[in-house]
């Protein structure tokens, strides 16, 4: 069953508005301490149990995004990994440089 309101007031249309426009600001604000420190935890074990894991394991394996991950360093429950050097991440430099060792 869906329901329809028959009366729109200001406040409902705002937030309307700011659902459709700010979609993270309000998933950001759904987030309780006790979400920030499982999260954590969860991250944290996943670390020592991978030490080499990266940002993109990390996110992928842990079923969480980057700005989740920046807002969890930034609270200073965990620490993430320095990025990958860009010509690493980056497969136009190794196809670039495949073609270049093939070069006479």
């Amino acid at each position: 069953n869906f329901y329809i309101p028959t009366t729109f007031n200001e406040t409902y249309i705002e937030f309307t508005i700011m659902a459709a426009i700010f979609p993270g600001v309000i998933a950001f604000l759904m987030y309780t301490k006790l979400d920030d420190m499982k999260m954590a935890q969860k991250i944290l074990n996943y670390i020592e149990k991978n030490p080499s894991a990266t940002r993109m394991n990390i996110t992928k394996d842990c079923f969480t995004n980057m700005r989740r991950l920046r807002q969890l360093e930034a609270e200073g429950y965990i620490n993430i990994p320095a990025p990958m050097p860009r010509e690493i991440r980056n497969r136009e430099y190794y196809a670039n440089k495949a073609v270049q060792s093939e070069s006479p």
